[in-house]
């Protein structure tokens, strides 16, 4: 259940600004592979991302997030109760991370391993501080899936911040190439990546009022 949670930034990074059809497009992704609480991991992170281009407020981010899944899912109760608790101990990550071990990390020893991880990204935003290092250490730091965690709540400061904005720790030992198993993507140049994906956000952002989108292989 976790990998709808795990790219549904992506439909942030090409509609942005514009939440509901973030959602709208990653839930048509996550209905494939996934259900219930699957596929409201990948609407809330589409439309949170989505917002983030125009919001830096966590707060606020949070709530476009959740304004696009069912207010009584479990999902949605997990989030809350992330914010209750940092708003009850807003110096003090950890304090709430006790709290999301006790009562949603039982929920991943079930087999629904969207918690306590969704849970975990609420918390780096949250008690981030607005600072990318703080954000993501604290995702890594609660343990569960750490590298997606990260990698959820790393996106979010990194659009609010912008590329120069990230230290040089983070981006000199990655370097500009990306690798993976995709036939035809073998090692792709990290900027190039980035400019192919707003080329793609533009076509969907002018088709977005008629609902059809053209992707070319260019």
């Amino acid at each position: 259940m976790m990998g709808g949670q795990m790219k549904g930034e992506f439909w942030g990074y090409l509609l942005p600004g514009n939440a509901e059809a973030a959602a709208k497009y990653g839930r048509m992704d996550a209905e494939v592979a996934f259900f219930g609480d699957g596929i409201h991991g990948e609407i809330f992170m589409a439309a949170l991302v989505a917002k983030s281009f125009f919001e830096s407020d966590p707060v606020k981010l949070i709530e476009a997030g959740l304004s696009v899944i069912p207010a009584e899912s479990d999902y949605a109760n997990c989030i809350r109760d992330v914010v209750v608790w940092h708003a009850q101990w807003p110096d003090d990550w950890e304090k709430t991370h006790e709290q999301i071990d006790i009562k949603w990390a039982p929920k991943a020893e079930k087999g629904r391993s969207v918690f306590p991880n969704n849970a975990v990204i609420a918390l780096g935003l949250l008690y981030g501080d607005g600072d990318f290092d703080k954000a993501i250490s604290i995702a890594v730091m609660s343990g569960w899936d750490t590298d997606t965690n990260a990698a959820d709540v790393g996106p979010v400061m990194g659009i609010i911040h912008g590329a120069n904005g990230i230290a040089e720790k983070w981006t000199k030992p990655i370097g500009n190439i990306m690798r993976s198993d995709v036939k035809g993507a073998k090692e792709l140049k990290i900027d190039e990546l980035a400019h192919r994906t707003v080329e793609v956000g533009k076509q969907m952002t002018a088709a977005k009022s008629s609902g059809k989108v053209d992707i070319t292989d260019q």
